[in-house]
């Protein structure tokens, strides 16, 4: 298998592609564009290499969220999942570059497709969560993020709690935009992302910044349980596929 080196057409027109679906889901439900990239993607590279780009170009996406989100955080509640998760996260980066590719591959499908059933069912919980849960599923989504660039397990957890869906889906948003910061600056200083990767890489962030946005509007303009319900269901759709391959 290949790796994503986003320096020729082919790749970049494949990455844009996956950007533009990403994007459009990512601003609508804020969540699940990375996990729909990196599934696309990883149909045909090793996630060794999708990972650290995936994490850039979506780190870029959360750009036009912020806007909208940051005065809804509940700070108390998603300081503690955030710094539980920022603990974790190097267990998470570990396994992503010393497993099989095909282990972290289909372990990648199997977290997105348990995440998005788990969805579908409507999970909730009857009161607020203490301050101990909530550390503990920071933290267990800080590693699982850090291993597949997945982030439903955290955003799970927060629409599953009682109250408005807006302020569950801005903490989510924070959450994920802290980590992506930390994440961003651990494969940078590896040398996950080459420099020459870097105009391409581009590109793809400006699709994936403008479906964004068109997606963020249509959150005030569509039904969002109906469209929430097909992405769940194109999600374990791509994760079937990822399995099976």
């Amino acid at each position: 298998m290949p790796e994503l080196s986003l320096t020729s057409a082919g790749p970049i027109a494949y990455a844009c592609f996956a950007a533009f679906v990403a994007g459009f889901v990512r601003g609508f439900t804020g969540f699940g564009g990375a996990a729909v990239m990196s599934l696309i993607l990883t149909l045909a590279y090793p996630p060794a290499t999708v990972i650290p780009k995936v994490l850039l170009i979506d780190l870029a996406g959360n750009v036009p969220l912020l806007h909208s989100t940051v005065r809804l955080v509940e700070w108390r509640k998603t300081t503690i999942s955030t710094i539980a998760g920022l603990v974790a996260l190097p267990i998470g980066i570990y396994a992503l570059l010393t497993l099989d590719a095909g282990i972290v591959k289909k372990f990648i499908a199997g977290v997105v497709a348990a995440c998005a059933v788990a969805m579908l069912r409507g999970v909730r919980f009857k009161r607020e969560p203490s301050d101990l849960t909530v550390a503990l599923v920071g933290a267990v989504s800080g590693a699982v993020l850090g291993a597949t660039y997945v982030a439903m397990v955290v955003m799970i957890f927060f629409l599953a709690a009682p109250g408005r869906v807006d302020v569950s889906r801005a903490n989510g948003v924070f959450w994920l935009m802290v980590t992506n910061i930390v994440m961003a600056a651990a494969f940078v200083a590896m040398g996950a992302v080459a420099a020459a990767d870097l105009p391409g890489l581009a590109l793809v962030c400006l699709v994936y910044i403008g479906t964004t946005y068109l997606g963020a509007r249509g959150f005030r303009l569509v039904r969002e349980t109906t469209f929430r319900r097909l992405v769940l269901w194109i999600l374990i759709a791509l994760a079937t596929v990822a399995m099976l391959r």
